[in-house]
């Protein structure tokens, strides 16, 4: 899984996780060792 900004001209790698993404309530939760990550995909 990997986090990027994307704009026509270029991307920008802004993470990676090497855990599985799990998607409960609407949100992606994302485990990179002693970090959970969230991000609302209802938008």
């Amino acid at each position: 899984m990997a986090l990027i900004e994307a704009t026509p001209e270029e991307y920008k790698l802004n993470g990676k996780s090497w855990p599985p993404p799990v998607i409960a309530d609407k949100k992606l939760y994302l485990r990179d060792e002693g970090t959970l990550m969230a991000y609302d995909t209802a938008k």
